[in-house]
């Protein structure tokens, strides 16, 4: 931003300075949103957290104003809620939500995962295997945000292999609730090791073209997941 304030000093016409400072603070309000959700997605910052925008500004480069904007764009899309008072908080999800959100997810990845294998190539399986050794360096080094974000793209790449155009739009409907409750399990439960050998499964299961021991492993994991966020959904309830 700096550079941005530079160049603008160097212009006398009105409107352009004008212009230049519209896209300026457009860049920064997109910047913004896209770094506190990635935070949020990943779990680095948990369910149900208050949200303060001076808390905020103060942990990042952000300013006030470009953070508000922020949290109202995250609201509609729902991953924050806030309350009576205004407080904005990270969107907590009931153990109803979380069991949806579950069982669609193994309708729909099972669906996506299974119907891959008729389309899978070398270069796709090279992909996933990457993906899994760069997981592995991320767990080693406790980068258990960076092994969310890891985590996340195996399943997307896994699902887009079909090219089914009809999967991919009902799984970006709900594409947030599931990345924040998938990483919510990361986080919570110290599993992300067995998520990542269960990825490996994944692969070979694939690599072997084995339809059945690829649904039966791809449940197992999505219901491991479910069980831990469940158990955290439960303790959010309780009184």
């Amino acid at each position: 931003m700096k550079n941005a304030k530079k160049v603008l000093q160097n212009f006398d016409d009105t409107g352009a300075v004008v212009a230049l400072k519209n896209i300026s603070k457009t860049i920064l309000r997109d910047e913004t949103y896209a770094s506190l959700k990635k935070a949020i997605l990943t779990g680095k910052i948990a369910q149900g957290e208050k949200l303060t925008i001076r808390k905020l500004s103060a942990l990042s480069d952000f300013s006030p104003t470009p953070i508000r904007e922020a949290l109202l764009k995250l609201e509609q899309d729902g991953v924050v809620t806030r309350a009576s008072s205004g407080q904005f908080f990270v969107r907590r999800f009931s153990e109803k939500e979380v069991g949806q959100i579950f069982q669609l997810r193994i309708l729909l990845e099972t669906y996506g995962a299974t119907e891959a294998i008729g389309y899978v190539t070398e270069n796709d399986i090279i992909y996933l295997e990457e993906n899994i050794k760069e997981s592995e360096i991320a767990l080693g080094q406790g980068l258990i945000s960076a092994v969310s974000l890891l985590n996340t793209e195996f399943h997307n790449f896994l699902t887009g292999i079909p090219k089914n155009e009809i999967l991919q739009d009902l799984l970006q409907r709900i594409s947030d609730k599931i990345w924040i409750n998938r990483s919510t399990a990361l986080w919570a439960s110290g599993k992300a090791k067995t998520a990542i050998i269960q990825h490996r499964k994944i692969v070979e299961s694939i690599k072997n073209r084995n339809i059945e021991e690829l649904e039966q492993i791809l449940k197992e994991h999505i219901l491991t997941a479910q069980q831990i966020v469940m158990e955290e959904a439960a303790k959010n309830e309780e009184p």
